[in-house]
């Protein structure tokens, strides 16, 4: 699919403070609620678990992006964290 130009700011942004930290992706995860969230994680390798509790949410376009994981609340987050 195409990437636009929100996700391809976000692709640079995710890998300049991974780089900047030190962050491995496979010590990352990125949460978000749009799929623009997801086409910004895949290229940096991160998985993305979308979230469904932000304003403009819409949980077909999460799966269809491929989030590998959708919650509903900061506390199904939590526990997806923690698994």
């Amino acid at each position: 699919g195409r990437i636009d130009e929100a996700a391809t700011d976000k692709i640079t942004a995710i890998a300049h403070v991974m780089r900047q930290l030190g962050f491995e992706a496979s010590e990352s995860v990125m949460i978000g609620d749009r799929r623009f969230d997801m086409e910004a994680a895949f290229p940096n390798k991160i998985p993305c678990i979308g979230v469904l509790y932000g304003k403009t949410t819409n949980k077909q376009e999460l799966i269809d992006a491929g989030a590998v994981a959708i919650v509903d609340t900061v506390e199904d987050l939590h526990h997806v964290l923690l698994a």
